[in-house]
């Protein structure tokens, strides 16, 4: 399939992700009544004529591996940024918006730390948690993408477009959705799903006992996902998602140098592309 075929089914509103990903699997567009708007036709074009944007559908050889073989994967991936980056071994690192100066602080140092030994960190730019991680990773020129819950010409919050300028530098910043979705609550736990689907494991930073984070977490259970989580204290409303996740069998990460021995560990049986072996 052409680029222009992959853009217009891409862009297709009258169909599913998953009646897209069938129709790329079988390698044909059926004919059909409806088609996608010219003028966004267009301007997804000329959006990809521009330097470090690409479109990745399912079955390319850059579409990442470990999220292929997820339950039903987004058919189609757009990315402001450097596409090797997608294959590398990965951590998602998620949490609250809210965050203490406790959780702030452990984002930071545990994303810096990661990137040191080779790991990617991969988190959704939200405000909180989600941007102190993607900034620790680039502290020392670390990597790290952000999956967006809108379309790439649509960051959200918008005070986050620096930020998400940054990473597409030298990581990249990635999005199941057409270029100009807006923020629309429905896609951000799509957004979560993608995140562990990329990653390794996730580790949750900080989260109370309905965060958003928690969807991540349980997404990655069931893509047989490690889930790790860092406790608090007892009295914290913003670590008592964190708990629960650890007495459900999360492990319990009290240590930044035992995280970091674990993960080196599963590193070395990880492969270029994408696979434990």
């Amino acid at each position: 399939m052409n680029q222009l075929e992959c853009v217009k089914l891409w862009l297709r509103h009258d169909l599913r992700e998953d009646q897209q990903l069938k129709i790329l699997k079988e390698g044909r567009v059926p004919a059909c009544e409806s088609e996608a708007d010219s003028a966004e036709i267009d301007a997804a074009l000329a959006w990809l004529e521009q330097p470090q944007h690409h479109l990745i559908a399912y079955g390319d050889l850059a579409y990442p591996y470990l999220l292929s073989m997820i339950d039903h994967p987004p058919p189609f991936i757009s990315v402001h940024g450097h596409l090797d980056v997608l294959n590398e071994p990965q951590l998602g690192m998620v949490g609250c918006r809210s965050m203490t100066h406790y959780g702030a602080e452990n984002a930071f140092a545990f994303a810096k730390a990661l990137t040191e030994i080779g790991l990617v960190v991969t988190s959704g730019l939200a405000r909180g948690i989600d941007a102190l991680s993607h900034e620790g990773a680039m502290k020392t020129g670390g990597m790290t993408i952000a999956v967006l819950g809108t379309g790439l010409n649509q960051v959200y919050p918008r005070e986050h477009q620096a930020l998400a300028n940054k990473i597409a530098e030298t990581g990249a910043v990635i999005s199941q959705f057409p270029l100009q979705n807006g923020p629309l609550r429905h896609q951000f736990p799509m957004r979560n799903r993608v995140i562990s689907g990329l990653s390794m494991g996730v580790l949750v930073v900080e989260a109370a006992q309905k965060s958003g984070s928690l969807i991540t977490a349980r997404y990655a259970i069931q893509q047989n996902r490690e889930v790790f989580a860092i406790p608090g204290s007892i009295h914290s409303v913003t670590s008592k998602g964190c708990h629960a996740l650890i007495r459900d069998g999360a492990t319990l990460v009290d240590s930044l140098p035992e995280l970091l021995l674990e993960l080196k560990t599963k590193l070395a049986h990880f492969t270029k592309a994408g696979k434990m072996c």
